[in-house]
């Protein structure tokens, strides 16, 4: 009879990583799962994965931006954010911090078990309109500030009110000061503050609410 075993995803990190590392932790015909580890790792310059097989990925440790071909925004991924990503859905890694390892769970399937793994359709699928309305990066560090040119972006300040906001545009915005509720229609409150990057999906209608005098960068796309 086996035995069952025990792993931990999160031990064992190393403090340099020169390389991206691949660990394959199981294996089938039908199946591989691996733990992908990167610092500051990115897919070389006019490169694109282009996998025969489909790929659901979840983000266990740090961040990570990609870009999926013939989607105009980024997908951010913070831990606990899952992807799926059919066959030759081309796709490319556009940054992880350089100042921490980024742990990334992926499962290469197809065939036989495609089928038994349609729940995951229900998390979030490249390829599909299922953008979050509000994503918030927390305390960003200086080194993804500069890699967005945050602080040439301009500047808007506003007091203490609340007032309702539509979005035309994609906007990303860096708050300096403050303290802010925003409420989109029909949604819950999200609640972000001083250090907090914060994209805001076009479409979205929304009730802010700033609680302290907030100054911020703001960038339209």
């Amino acid at each position: 009879m086996s035995e069952a075993s025990m792993s931990a995803l999160l031990a064992d990190l190393p403090e340099n990583l020169p390389e991206e590392k691949f660990e394959v932790l199981l294996e089938t015909p039908a199946f591989r799962l691996e733990r992908i580890l990167s610092r500051g790792h990115v897919t070389p310059e006019g490169q694109w994965y282009d996998q025969d097989r489909n790929e659901w990925v979840l983000l266990l440790l740090g961040q990570a931006r990609l870009s999926i071909e013939g989607q105009s925004n980024e997908a951010v991924l913070h831990p606990g954010d899952a992807l799926l990503l059919p066959a030759h859905c081309r796709h490319r890694v556009n940054w992880t911090p350089e100042d921490t390892i980024t742990v990334w769970l992926a499962l290469h399937y197809g065939g036989e078990i495609e089928a038994a793994l349609d729940p995951l359709s229900t998390l979030k699928r490249i390829g599909e309109n299922d953008m979050t309305d509000i994503r918030i990066e927390r305390q960003v560090g200086e080194d993804r500030l500069k890699s967005l040119g945050v602080r040439q972006w301009p500047v808007w300040g506003k007091e203490p009110s609340e007032f309702p906001w539509t979005y035309d545009e994609t906007e990303t915005c860096y708050l300096l000061e403050g303290r802010v509720i925003v409420t989109p229609e029909g949604g819950e409150p999200v609640e972000f503050a001083k250090g907090d990057l914060v994209t805001f999906r076009t479409g979205l209608q929304c009730t802010w609410k700033i609680l302290e005098t907030v100054r911020k960068h703001y960038n339209f796309s």
